[in-house]
């Protein structure tokens, strides 16, 4: 993304820490999203995609589970891949905020909703 100026910044709530945030909760358009991005023992390292997940609407993220890493288990949705790399987070808040647009990504997939 480059020296992109990002349009609107998202608070979020990580846990987990290796270059960036590697488990990720996020709340667009009253939508909260799990951005995962665990340790791949198979691999020896970190994958290079966050994969998306919806998060149940009665989800409570002011008090989620202490083992983060069982999140996935409770998503409802699967909205796809985001590449680390296109992520950007504000550094001034360690980070606390992350880019809206990378987002858009996701909502490109989509397919257009039927005409009715």
């Amino acid at each position: 993304m480059g020296d992109r100026i990002v349009s609107a910044w998202l608070p979020l709530t990580y846990r987990g820490y290796w270059d960036v945030p590697r488990i990720i909760l996020v709340r667009r358009d009253d939508v909260l999203m799990l951005l995962d991005c665990q340790f791949d023992e198979r691999l020896d390292e970190y994958p290079d995609d966050y994969t998306v997940h919806m998060m149940p609407p009665d989800f409570d993220e002011k008090s989620p589970p202490e083992d983060w890493t069982t999140l996935r288990d409770l998503a409802v949705l699967d909205l796809g891949t985001i590449p680390v790399a296109a992520v950007r987070f504000d550094a001034r808040s360690r980070p606390q905020q992350i880019g809206a647009e990378v987002f858009d990504r996701l909502d490109a997939r989509r397919p257009a909703p039927a005409p009715g």
